[in-house]
């Protein structure tokens, strides 16, 4: 696979947890939509269904990892499934069948098939079923987060008092210039889906011209590009602390690290700035 579909299909699965959680913008829905055309227009290297492989194994993997105190995750309810379904067949104007539903199309959609065609491409089709699977992805992301009580605001030390399943691991500098005489530490929680990282030494940035980026390396993820934790800014010296926005559910973080990127952040790092790593169990 080429790494521009890398970066495609990387940024579909961001995009499709973002919808399915509610958070994707109209911006975003435009975004999805170009992307979607782009890829069914398709690179002749592009094997889809060996990436819809990879997705579907990529959460059934998150789904048993999340599973909390070691119990196996419950199947979703039928009438859960019938709606996720029915969500997939809205966003991507899906037709295909289902005994538990018949999808409607959205309203208002875009129009992603001309009229020579009559119908979804098959790649489309499937796109249909990832988007299903996605949902029910980002509903068990929901249900494992319901219980946190965690907030973008709460402190490092507030977020470990409230989970029993905290990773905390410390940063340590690359060869990267600018890790030197940064220090800190991060905290991580399977069962939150969330976390907070706290720095010392971290220099001030300018976000109009570069922001710092969290990477999550999943173990669950062999072979696939680190989930995307967010970008922040350092805007102050001394001791900071960063809440972690991860894009996609994390199964099992082997490590986390911080990159310097243009503003906005990236899809897919370059790894021209990685300065500080945080591996775990190291």
């Amino acid at each position: 696979m080429s790494a521009s579909n890398d970066e495609h299909m990387a940024r579909l699965e961001e995009l499709l947890a973002e919808l399915e959680l509610g958070r994707l913008d109209d911006a975003g829905r435009d975004e999805l939509d170009a992307l979607l055309l782009e890829m069914e227009g398709a690179d002749p290297s592009f094997d889809a269904d060996a990436e819809l492989e990879s997705v579907a194994e990529a959460i059934a993997l998150t789904h048993a990892a999340l599973a909390t105190g070691g119990r196996e995750p419950e199947p979703l309810p039928e009438h859960l499934e019938a709606r996720l379904l029915a969500q997939a067949g809205r966003h991507f104007g899906w037709s295909g069948s289902s005994d538990a539903v018949t999808p409607a199309p959205r309203a208002n959609a875009p129009a992603r098939v001309d009229a020579t065609r009559g119908g979804p491409t098959p790649l489309f089709a499937r796109l249909g079923w990832i988007a299903a699977a996605a949902a029910a992805l980002a509903l068990v992301y929901v249900l494992g987060t319901a219980d946190a009580s965690t907030d973008a605001n709460v402190s490092f030390d507030e977020f470990v008092a409230r989970v029993d399943d905290e990773v905390v691991v410390d940063w340590t500098p690359t060869a990267d210039p600018l890790g030197e005489g940064v220090s800190g530490k991060v905290v991580w929680s399977a069962s939150a889906q969330s976390g907070v990282m706290r720095f010392e030494g971290l220099d001030v940035n300018d976000p109009t011209e570069h922001q710092y980026q969290l990477w999550i390396i999943d173990a669950t993820r062999e072979g696939e590009n680190p989930v995307d934790g967010g970008v922040f800014d350092c805007t102050e010296d001394g001791v900071i602390e960063v809440p972690i926005d991860a894009k996609l559910p994390v199964g099992a973080p082997a490590a986390f690290a911080i990159t310097l990127e243009k503003p906005g952040g990236v899809v897919v790092s370059k790894q021209e700035h990685l300065f500080l790593l945080a591996a775990v169990g190291s």
